[in-house]
């Protein structure tokens, strides 16, 4: 209102500077805003000075969330639980204080996002505590379907399928390799057999890229008549 704030009544509204810390060792840095401004203490005069209030998560116990009917100490509650890495049933308790404001969607969609990071962090006891948790609220949630399946379990599925896929990959690429170097090997064997100079020619067959190819080669050069024309037309000299 534009007369309130022409009122010499008028008054602006607190500033209040917090700091979630969230590490595991105590908070030692600085409490005041002056001093972690270049020039603070020169300038202190003209400055606001805000002392800020350090939130400790880490070493915050649960009894520090304890204040009924607070949404912003249940969300912090909340958050110290993950950072602790609580049991899931011990999680899952303190996801269950923000039922009373469950509907706004913030809160859906905290659900939703920490059932989803639990399922893909593989952890099934904090996903399952959360989805019994989760699931009876589906009368009030926008979008339902996100709590519908048991996602950990079929996020377990596809990671062990991921998983044995890129072993597999891992398993192919090692034998490939290991062709490889045993054509080339023998290409280098059939160089010295026949008194071919090598060494004028390892670095172009060294950097064939399949064991096909290496095998490939070593069929054509030794069934070639002319071994050494064979050699000056495949790599120019």
């Amino acid at each position: 209102d534009v007369d309130i704030r022409r009122s010499r009544r008028f008054r602006a509204p607190p500033i209040l500077p917090i700091v979630l810390y969230t590490g595991e060792q105590r908070w030692s840095g600085a409490t005041r805003l002056i001093d972690v401004i270049a020039g603070g203490e020169e300038l202190k005069e003209l400055l606001p000075d805000f002392r800020f209030q350090v939130i400790d998560f880490f070493n915050c116990s649960d009894a520090d969330f304890a204040v009924p009917g607070n949404f912003a100490c249940s969300l912090l509650h909340v958050v110290w639980a993950l950072i602790k890495g609580l049991p899931g049933a011990e999680f899952a308790g303190i996801f269950d204080r923000l039922r009373p404001f469950w509907r706004p969607c913030e809160v859906e969609l905290l659900g939703s996002v920490l059932y989803h990071y639990a399922c893909a962090e593989g952890r099934s006891d904090m996903a399952e505590r959360l989805y019994d948790v989760l699931r009876p609220q589906e009368v009030v949630m926008t979008e339902p379907e996100v709590v519908r399946k048991r996602f950990w379990e079929v996020w377990a599925e596809e990671g062990r399928a991921e998983g044995e896929a890129r072993g597999e990959v891992r398993g192919e690429a090692r034998k490939e390799l290991q062709n490889l170097r045993e054509q080339l090997d023998a290409i280098k064997a059939f160089f010295i057999r026949k008194g071919l100079p090598w060494e004028a020619y390892a670095t172009e067959i060294e950097s064939l890229r399949s064991h096909r190819d290496a095998a490939g080669f070593l069929v054509d050069l030794a069934t070639s008549p002319d071994t050494a024309g064979f050699l000056r037309e495949r790599f120019g000299h």
